[in-house]
């Protein structure tokens, strides 16, 4: 081959490359910004991670909280039903010897006005009797 056609043949080649050079440059900084993307999506997704580690944290303590709530009410229930009903039966007790011994204050009562008109019949009876 003569120098002519070999520089022939260079043009060529150097036109058909040409193309291919350039898409393949295009291609790179495609590449360049899809791991410039990449890395903002990945830096993202690192503040995410650490977002949600600082949220499932507060939920625990969230939840370690609520069973704390839930151990006082139980403990509050059990007070309730044992300590509270037993005072309750106590004082209903109380207000049964109270009636009782009210019933007994009125039947004295009674008593007292019944012996009080007696006895003031019979002052009436000994002031009006005819002495003689």
């Amino acid at each position: 081959m003569t120098q002519q056609e070999m520089l022939q043949l260079k043009a060529m080649m150097q036109e058909v490359v040409e193309p291919i050079n350039e898409r393949l440059d295009n291609i790179e900084a495609r590449q360049t910004k899809i791991e410039h993307t990449l890395g903002s999506i990945n830096e993202r997704l690192d503040n995410i991670e650490v977002r949600q580690t600082k949220i499932e944290h507060t939920v625990g303590s969230i939840n370690e909280r609520l069973d704390n709530i839930e151990a006082r009410q139980t403990k509050l229930e059990l007070i309730m039903e044992n300590e509270i009903n037993r005072a309750i039966q106590v004082i209903a007790e109380g207000h049964t010897i109270i009636n009782s011994k009210l019933d007994k204050c009125l039947d004295l009562e009674d008593r007292v006005v019944t012996l009080e008109n007696k006895v003031s019949a019979i002052e009436y009876g000994i002031a009006n009797k005819p002495m003689g």
